[in-house]
């Protein structure tokens, strides 16, 4: 077997073992002892009384058809003005003066 050959087998050979020893850590870590976390309990649950009127804002627990299309809306409005927000982004820069190079 030439130097080459022998070279390539040693490099693959450890990078075999490395990522042996890199799973093997990876997956102590993830299914280890957690008997040392700390735990914690929930004093309170927080409410609120507003209704969702805007169409600005996204509900994230109504999954009705209005709702999901009240959603939309906010969406497209949303969208719409991003558009605004960049064109006015390009018109200014394009309104600044270069500074002469000197």
């Amino acid at each position: 077997m030439s130097t080459t050959a022998k070279i390539v087998l040693i490099v693959i050979i450890i990078v075999i073992i490395l990522a042996g020893l890199g799973w093997w850590y990876a997956s102590k870590n993830v299914a280890g002892d957690k008997s040392n976390i700390a735990t914690t309990t929930d004093t309170g649950v927080a409410t609120t009384t507003a209704v969702n009127q805007s169409p600005d804002i996204i509900s994230t627990t109504d999954s009705s058809d209005a709702s999901i299309d009240q959603d939309l809306t906010a969406i497209d409005s949303q969208l719409k003005n991003l558009g605004t927000d960049a064109a006015s982004v390009d018109q200014s820069l394009k309104n600044q003066t270069e500074a002469p190079v000197q």
